[in-house]
């Protein structure tokens, strides 16, 4: 079928993981918009959170989140599943898939999403080694299982490979359904990307009060297999051994885009579609989100980066500003509890504050990464009862996000404060006595009582009272993360003469002075800092020894030192 002669633009989506369920529901929040949608998924079933995969491997999976529902149940999207489109034909701007059939459009959109990586010598497609990213994956899992416990009539055990969320959530999932379980990372700690050692911590201890053991003995090197070519036991690189009825996979996965390859689309050496901000490839016409997409040296990592890089394509394409708020995202069921976390920005900001929530029965472990004005979410990890976490999840816009951000920092509020409540009050009132014309209060007089977090979290409460609305920051906008730099004594005029030139290049925004005690560069992309470090460092701006730390930091960001800039994208007309 091709709908080339419609008068409406005809919108195909290739894929019907969480980066197409974002995308529908971004476009479709514009109903004057002249569009048609069509979403192709390989599976029976579209899976707008991977999650429910895991869930699946528990004795009572919870249907009701198996089903597809919202925007891919909408009567504007024509949903296709069980069929594959192998390829894409640029000229005719038109797909065909496996059984024959050809679908146009006007503009194409891949959100393929990434597929498990394999990563282990010996036999890996031996019985009982296999990957989980599908529904057809966890029901092979369940039978696989189901297989082994009626051929040794004893307790199973499964090695997990990857620390993620999605090793979190199989192992877990495992674990409640009686299999013994070892999660093997292949770094050194869980979620080790994006959560601080503090959390990680208090995951890791959650995760082996459940049952689940850890080992961070590194990647696995051989799988042995029986004599009947069944999986017997795994080994490290480390040296170690272990006996285990199951390999699954469950980590490092690979950018889907051998149909964007085929195709002659630009794509990255170690994978992905290249794009700029708004997912525009290398085709005007095709579009690439979530994690099949690569912007700079990036791809979208984790559910919020996926939603929010497909929600950003779908509003370039219609021609609006991309949304800036966003509610948090569960990324990990765990449980009876569930992980909260909102990856705060690569670099350390001095215009941001942790603030650390009270430990209490409800609560395992938990921080907001909040800016010093109370107005914006930077980051947040949340580690407990699913109701607690869900209040802040659900909260419907800036304002309900400020007072469940109270919520939360009021929750457990009688732990003692260590410096005395007086001394807290006094403090309180020195850091909100002299507001700004905008009333809001600042947090940076926190870094003071830092060592007290019972203030920290008064100091908090008092900030998000005042400003009342609590937006959550977008990481991946083109803001980028700051680059800081100390200056020792004063600029001299050579040296603000080359600050100026080095902002105009790069299109940055300068603070000197303040609470950073030097000068805060904003709005370079993480593929600029390299470039930037070093033209820093040329006009005697960088200290040799931070030019050094600050380069080696930030080295295996580097995929290219000219970050691309957005190109002009194709807005759908209104009707």
């Amino acid at each position: 079928m091709d709908g080339s002669a419609s008068p409406r633009t005809e919108v195909l989506v290739v894929g019907a993981g969480p980066a197409a369920y974002a995308f529908a529901a971004e476009l479709l929040r514009h109903p004057d918009r002249a569009l048609r949608l069509t979403v192709i998924g390989e599976e029976e079933q579209a899976v707008p959170d991977r999650a429910v995969v895991a869930e699946l491997l528990r004795d009572s999976p919870p249907t009701a989140r198996s089903t597809v529902r919202g925007v891919l149940a909408d009567e504007r999207v024509r949903l296709v599943t069980g069929e594959r489109v192998q390829k894409i034909d640029r000229a005719l701007r038109r797909v065909r898939t496996r059984s024959g059939r050809h679908y146009g459009y006007d503009v194409l959109v891949l959100a393929t999403g990434a597929a498990p990586v394999v990563r282990a010598d010996g036999a890996w497609s031996a019985r009982g080694c296999l990957a989980l990213w599908t529904r057809d994956d966890a029901a092979d899992l369940q039978a696989l299982l189901r297989a082994r416990v009626h051929e040794r009539g004893g307790a199973l055990h499964a090695t997990v490979v990857g620390g993620g969320t999605a090793g979190l959530s199989a192992s877990l999932a495992l674990r409640a359904s009686g299999v013994a379980v070892t999660l093997a990372l292949t770094e050194d700690r869980l979620l080790a990307e994006t959560m601080s050692r503090d959390a990680e911590q208090a995951l890791r201890q959650h995760v082996e009060a459940l049952g689940v053991r850890v080992r961070a003995g590194g990647p696995l090197s051989m799988i042995d297999v029986d004599e009947s070519g069944s999986v017997a036991a795994v080994e490290f690189r480390d040296g170690g051994f272990l006996r285990t009825d199951a390999v699954v996979f469950a980590g490092e996965a690979r950018p889907r885009d051998e149909l964007a390859r085929n195709a002659g689309l630009a794509v990255h050496p170690s994978g992905g579609v290249i794009v700029d901000t708004s997912g525009v490839t290398s085709d005007p016409n095709i579009v690439a989100v979530g994690e099949v997409a690569v912007c700079g040296p990036r791809r979208s990592r984790g559910l919020a980066a996926v939603r929010s890089s497909a929600r950003r394509a779908a509003a370039a394409l219609c021609g609006v500003p991309a949304p800036m708020d966003d509610a948090p995202s569960v990324h990990a069921v765990l449980g009876e509890a569930e992980v909260l976390h909102l990856p705060g920005p690569v670099l350390t900001d001095p215009e941001l504050v942790v603030v650390p929530l009270a430990r209490s029965t409800r609560l395992v472990h938990g921080e907001l990464l909040l800016s010093t004005d109370g107005r914006r979410l930077h980051g947040a990890t949340v580690l407990g009862e699913r109701a607690l976490v869900a209040a802040l999840q659900s909260a419907a816009g800036p304002h309900a996000r400020a007072g469940a951000l109270i919520a939360l920092l009021a929750d457990g509020a009688s732990e003692p404060c260590s410096c005395g409540r007086e001394q807290a009050a006094r403090t309180s009132v020195r850091a909100f006595g002299g507001r700004g014309a905008s009333g809001s209060a600042d947090l940076a007089v926190a870094a003071g009582v830092r060592a007290c977090p019972p203030c920290v979290r008064a100091l908090a409460v008092e900030a998000i009272t005042t400003v009342a609305a609590v937006t959550v920051a977008d990481h991946d906008a083109d803001d980028g993360s700051p680059v800081m730099v100390p200056v020792p004594g004063e600029l001299t005029p050579q040296q603000l003469g080359a600050l100026a030139g080095i902002a105009e290049e790069f299109d940055l925004r300068v603070r000197i002075g303040g609470e950073a005690h030097g000068i805060v560069l904003r709005g370079a992309t993480p593929a600029q800092v390299p470039l930037l470090l070093q033209r820093l460092g040329s006009s005697g701006l960088l200290p040799r020894q931070l030019d050094d730390v600050s380069a080696s930091e930030h080295e295996e960001r580097r995929g290219s030192v000219h970050a691309r800039r957005p190109s002009a994208s194709r807005a759908v007309s209104p009707a």
